[in-house]
Formats: C-alpha cells, structure tokens, sequence
C-alpha cells in the first residue's frame, strides 16, 4: 500500500493526451506563460488510489494491481491487471512545482476513449469511473487547494450509469452531477480553467 494513501483530492485518475498553459497577465513577460505538454503519460507518477476493494481473502490492493500503458500517442491506465476479486484505482499524475502556481490562471486540455463499452454482460473488464482533474496546491501547511475535476460513472449496474460529475469544494469536497454522457468509445475533449485569486 501506498503511504501517505493518495486521494481523489490529491490528484484524479489522468486520462489520455494532455496539454496545460499557465498564464500570470501580471508578471514579467518571462513568466507570464508556462506550458506543458505531451501526447502520452511517460514520466507521470502512478500510485494506488483510494478507490480500493479486496474481498475477503484477497491480499490488499498494491501497485501490482494496477498499470500505465504508453503507447506513441496516448497512454492506457489499466486497474486490476491480476484480475483478482479487488477493485483498483489507478492515479496517474503529473506534479509540477512553481513558486508561482497561484498567480496563474490555468487551462488544461485532456482527451479520453473507453476501450470498450462497460457491459452488465461483462464481468471481468468493467470500470467503476474515469476520472480526470487539475489541482493547485500550496505545498505548505496553510493547505491553500484549488481544483477541478470530472467523473463519468461507468459502472453498468448503477442507476445512474453515464453521470457526469464534477468535483465541488465545500462540506470537505464532493461530487455534484452536472451532465450525462452514453458510454461510448469514441474520443473525447474536456477543458478546464481554473481562475485562482489569492
């Protein structure tokens, strides 16, 4: 297991391609852009999520359990790659360290596809959710933490199957539904800003 046991709130579930611009209109021209870019994961840190289960009997849910895939243009996160009686979560994450992190207004692009559709006939290659985010955080004590982040619930059995949530500060953090999207295994582009005042 991993400790301290990264959550949602730390860092979501990345998905595949993704592109973030850092813009600060107020400071010198040598910092008012930063971007970060790439068509894959290689480099991101994997870790096990909170998201776990391990039935009776299983040993606990470790980064054995879990894989990031990198192909030339795009990566695959893979959870419960044992195909035990588990659930896994698979973070993959990016952590960039910028004294100016809160000066910025920030923009990210991610795009993501379903491998397959989640099916109640399919009981081995189902998903709980995808999820993907962009989170600020101070690195201090002070625990100033902006995000945003989105989930789409892919579990067939659920009522609520196709949700899209996003990820609201208050009452310590909770998902609130915003959409719904049919589970498909088509492409698809989300954009986040995040406009920090501090």
């Amino acid at each position: 297991m991993i400790s301290p046991k990264v959550t949602r709130r730390d860092f979501l579930k990345a998905c595949s391609a993704i592109g973030l611009s850092f813009t600060a209109p107020g400071l010198s021209n040598r910092l008012s852009t930063r971007e970060y870019q790439g068509t894959n994961f290689t480099g991101w840190d994997i870790v096990v999520g909170d998201g776990i289960y391990a039935a009776p009997g299983e040993p606990p849910v470790s980064l054995n359990d879990i894989q990031t895939i990198h192909y030339s243009t795009y990566s695959e996160l893979r959870a419960n790659v044992q195909r035990r009686r588990i659930m896994a979560h698979n973070i993959t994450f990016k952590r960039i360290i910028d004294e100016f992190a809160f000066q910025y207004v920030h923009l990210c692009r991610l795009k993501f596809r379903l491998p397959y559709i989640p099916s109640t006939d399919n009981f081995d290659l189902n998903a709980q959710t995808l999820e993907g985010g962009l989170f600020v955080w101070d690195g201090r004590s002070t625990r100033l933490d902006y995000g945003l982040g989105f989930q789409w619930l892919l579990n067939p059995w659920m009522s609520n199957f196709g949700e899209v949530r996003s990820w609201r500060d208050t009452n310590g953090g909770e998902w609130e539904s915003v959409g719904y999207l049919q589970p498909d295994t088509e492409w698809h582009e989300l954009r986040i800003v995040d406009f920090i005042k501090v």
